[in-house]
């Protein structure tokens, strides 16, 4: 059987955040799944090309936002070798900006299946700006020719239907690992946040809320797991902030980036997510496949993972709803079980295994027809 070949077009393979560790773990675990991948990706503070190689997976990233000629460069890269490596190729976007345009561009020259992978959605997604912007018309073209696009939601998915037919538009989530396991909850006021320390996280109203929750609360402890990363950085104001305040300086924690967040979820009973709008949190799947008790605001990413019956959501940008909805996490034993149950019924659903297994099954049948 000819060797199933899969091309990509994604951020920066090594990239911090979300997207980034979506299209790593899929790229990864198709490869792992006896695809050949090659992987261009658009690195954003990279100052000159580099290849990174291993069993069935080619990874070039190639500079963007941090060079001077951004998009520019990429676009010249990416479409010189997706020419050269997409003949026999399966080709996927994955974000719908410059990857979707050399995606794009590939997949029509050599007359290849187009999947593009939406990772935003909401009135600040990426979906939005491909819709408003008059300078996206390419993009627009690209994706109602496309073969599939594919969103991490269902409310991502319904933005799509602007763009495509309906059996042409899908959801297939983001993957997360499974530990073997899972710490217990051993009831000490720790909380955790773990994201890009920008904008649209909300973290200005977490420290609102922590002022309130961590006074007079013996042990209080919350850590802030994260740069500020390429676009919206609030970190230098939210250390500001914290060093203004004998309280919160006293109780907050700045780690940057790291490369395992796992250890910082196990130490603390409570992950926050209190973001004005998200895709679909990485984030949050790991918090949850480790049952650690989510607190977090009523977007539709956050409620697909949740229910909307989770006891622990709050209107976002509320800082009174997330004040109670952290008390409630610490001291109500009964929201406590509660909020434990509903991740243990949820999280099965984003296991690695089965959203690779179903990612290689569409970009099969995609690739045989």
């Amino acid at each position: 059987m000819p060797p199933r070949r899969l091309l990509m077009f994604s951020t920066g393979h090594e990239d911090i955040g979300g997207c980034a560790r979506h299209s790593r773990l899929l790229a990864e675990g198709l490869a792992e799944r006896d695809w050949d991948v090659r992987v261009i990706g658009r690195a954003p503070t990279a100052h000159r090309p580099s290849i990174t190689r291993r069993r069935g997976l080619l990874v070039l990233d190639v500079p963007g936002f941090g060079h001077r000629l951004g998009g520019a460069l990429y676009l010249a890269c990416s479409l010189l070798l997706g020419v050269a490596w997409g003949r026999r190729s399966t080709v996927v976007a994955f974000q719908l900006g410059s990857q979707l345009l050399a995606a794009g561009a590939c997949a029509r020259v050599w007359s290849r299946p187009l999947v593009a992978f939406s990772t935003s959605n909401g009135d600040a997604g990426e979906v939005a700006e491909v819709l408003r912007s008059p300078r996206r018309w390419l993009h627009r073209r690209l994706l109602r020719g496309a073969d599939r696009l594919v969103g991490q939601t269902e409310a991502a998915r319904v933005e799509l239907l602007e763009l495509a037919r309906a059996d042409r538009v899908m959801v297939l989530a983001n993957p997360v690992v499974l530990p073997t396991d899972v710490p217990p909850l051993d009831g000490r006021p720790r909380a955790v946040f773990a994201g890009r320390l920008a904008e649209e996280k909300g973290l200005d109203v977490l420290l609102d809320a922590w002022e309130r929750v961590a006074d007079g609360r013996a042990g209080a402890r919350l850590t802030l797991v994260g740069g500020g990363g390429n676009f919206g950085s609030v970190e230098a104001e939210l250390r500001a902030r914290v060093l203004a305040s004998e309280l919160l300086r006293e109780t907050v924690t700045f780690t940057g980036w790291v490369a395992d967040v796992e250890p910082y979820l196990r130490d603390a009973d409570v992950f926050v997510l209190p973001s004005c709008w998200e895709g679909l949190s990485n984030a949050l799947l790991e918090a949850c496949a480790l049952r650690r008790l989510v607190v977090a605001s009523e977007i539709p990413g956050n409620t697909e993972v949740l229910g909307a019956d989770h006891g622990l959501l709050f209107r976002p940008g509320d800082a009174n709803g997330l004040t109670v909805a952290l008390a409630g996490a610490f001291d109500d034993q009964r929201l406590r079980e509660a909020a434990r149950r509903c991740v243990d019924e949820s999280v099965s659903r984003f296991g690695a295994g089965g959203v690779l297994d179903d990612c290689s099954a569409l970009l099969a049948g995609l690739s045989a027809a």
